[in-house]
């Protein structure tokens, strides 16, 4: 055989094994009798025609099975949740004046605040725990309906009386009388209804977030700064978080990943099969509290004055979740 029928025998033969290695990798087989569970294809980032999101498979996760390492095995996900009551309050407060003139806003708004902090202060509250979140000054209009009329007279005119025609011959006929035309004037008057745009006063709004690290001592807080902003006074709501979650996050991590290695076992042995090796996993999501049981204020009304705020703090959970696959020996 020549050398040319040589080259081409094998140039044949490498398309045809590059046509087969392309089929094999985009390809997405189906179940084979054995109960293997195979997760394939992830090349364009879904899998069987679903989004990653209804999937609930983490970006890094298909990055990793998009780049052609995803061939078979097991793919589950775990959830640790570790549950604990919040160590910190975030309190936010602050006040709102309305006034004629900006000065006068200002002065009443930065009065009823300072008496606030001084409260702060009073209740244990450094300077560090307390921020701004948000000062404005604006105007403030108001709407009224008035009438607007349009006049328009037209000017009135009289036409002067028309000369007596001259006596006809008498065989002609006397031609009748015309009687002289008069237009008297008109006047016309067009009104409506308009909204005009007043100035009322000015606004100021200053508010901040306040940390209350004694829980119990929040209710009480809360009364206090009421007494002393007084009508100004402004509460937007509370808020409970924890202030350190690293050694929560290590637990509920933990319980994470045990909680996905029971899942790929469980896998193997109901679809008959070895659990292999773990070839990849990942943690989807922060470490970030989550409320379980939604807190509860009393807020100050005159009516009940003498009654104090009642707070309750309920229970917040860490929440962990990672993302394992398992090889199929």
């Amino acid at each position: 055989m020549n050398k040319t029928k040589v080259l081409s025998i094998l140039t044949v033969a490498m398309v045809v094994l590059v046509i087969s290695a392309a089929c094999a990798r985009t390809s997405t087989p189906t179940g084979n009798g054995s109960g293997d569970f195979q997760e394939v294809g992830f090349v364009d980032g879904t899998s069987n025609g679903l989004g990653l999101d209804a999937l609930g498979i983490s970006p890094s996760f298909a990055s990793f099975a998009s780049n052609g390492s995803l061939q078979q095995g097991i793919f589950v996900s775990g959830t640790g949740a570790i549950a604990v009551t919040p160590d910190l309050a975030l309190l936010n407060l602050g006040v709102q004046v309305t006034a004629d003139t900006v000065q006068e806003a200002l002065n009443q708004a930065n009065g009823s605040l300072s008496a606030m902090l001084a409260v702060l202060d009073s209740h244990g509250i450094e300077e560090k725990d307390t921020q701004t979140r948000s000062f404005n000054i604006q105007p403030r209009y108001s709407f009224r309906e008035i009438t607007r009329c349009n006049d328009a007279a037209a000017s009135s005119s009289t036409s002067a009386p028309a000369p007596a025609p001259a006596p006809a011959p008498a065989s002609e006929p006397m031609p009748p009388l015309e009687v002289p035309v008069v237009e008297i004037g008109k006047s016309s008057e067009d009104c409506f209804v308009d909204r005009e745009q007043v100035l009322i006063g000015y606004q100021v709004t200053n508010q901040l977030t306040a940390k209350v690290r004694d829980l119990d001592d929040v209710g009480p807080v809360i009364d206090s700064v009421v007494v002393a902003g007084g009508n100004n006074v402004q509460i937007q709501g509370i808020s409970f978080t924890i202030e350190d979650t690293s050694a929560l996050s290590i637990q509920a991590r933990e319980a994470a990943v045990k909680a996905a290695m029971a899942q790929a076992e469980q896998f193997a042995e109901l679809t008959g099969v070895e659990l292999g090796k773990l070839v990849h996993i990942s943690q989807s999501g922060g470490a970030a509290p989550i409320a379980r049981v939604s807190a509860q204020a009393a807020f100050f009304n005159e009516a009940i004055a003498m009654a104090p705020t009642a707070v309750r703090t309920g229970e917040l959970e860490v929440t962990v979740m990672v993302q394992a696959l398992f090889a199929i020996q």
